[in-house]
């Protein structure tokens, strides 16, 4: 995060601006900020953690003893500054404007995917949703969707209790604080479809790991994963 914004934390850039240094560019996140904080990485294509240089397998450990059960799982970046500081922003802030910004850091997906057919967008509970006024992942997913013309289904997934906050949890926590927390929306058309899951940041993978899970059970024959933010292995 810049010093301004650091200083003034709604100093965000005028049209025309970069959302990460202000400076006047023809792109919401400039080419020099692209150089400098979002050049990109190999990545576990199950996991997005990046991979050790010289690595020839396209999983990393972790995927290849305990996968997600993604077919792929993409993210543009390493959560930390500045991207951190946009994510933020959007989550607690309101800040709708950087989920376009963030948006177009996601790389294109492998050509040898299928296509997707939808896009599903992590769901909030109504209790954090009245709370917060909107759903992170959802305008991502928007913001997705418009860039690369693909539909947006936000009431498939549904959330069923509002679980506590998981920063300070670790996998086996995190998975038990799931447990039960997702379902799909009765009639929703996931059978032989492939869908992907859209959300801010993925740390451990439990949340599309339970959302996985549920699209699999009821027939989907394939569920990526995209993320802005990938955090650092926690199990390092």
């Amino acid at each position: 995060m810049s010093l301004l914004q650091r200083l003034h934390p709604r100093a965000w850039p005028l049209p025309g601006g970069c959302w990460v240094c202000l400076g006047w560019s023809g792109a919401r996140i400039c080419a020099d900020c692209r150089n400098a904080f979002a050049r990109p990485l190999p990545r576990c294509g199950g996991c997005a953690l990046p991979l050790p240089p010289g690595t020839h397998s396209a999983l990393c450990g972790h995927c290849l003893q305990e996968p997600l059960g993604l077919t792929h799982c993409l993210a543009a970046v390493d959560y930390r500054a500045p991207w951190d500081g946009l994510l933020q922003a959007l989550k607690y802030r309101g800040e709708l404007g950087a989920a376009v910004a963030l948006a177009e850091l996601l790389p294109e997906p492998p050509p040898e995917l299928p296509r997707p057919q939808a896009l599903l967008p992590v769901p909030q509970h109504e209790a954090r949703l009245r709370e917060r006024g909107h759903n992170p992942a959802e305008q991502l997913a928007r913001a997705l969707g418009r860039r690369l013309n693909l539909p947006v289904q936000r009431d498939w997934l549904l959330r069923l209790r509002d679980t506590p906050t998981q920063t300070q949890l670790n996998r086996p926590q995190r998975h038990a604080n799931l447990r039960g927390a997702f379902a799909l929306a009765a009639g929703a058309p996931v059978r032989d479809g492939h869908w992907v899951i859209v959300d801010d940041v993925l740390t451990t993978g439990a949340t599309v790991a339970a959302l996985a899970q549920e699209l699999l059970r009821h027939g989907a024959a394939s569920v990526q994963a995209w993320v802005v933010a990938r955090t650092p292995d926690p199990r390092a």
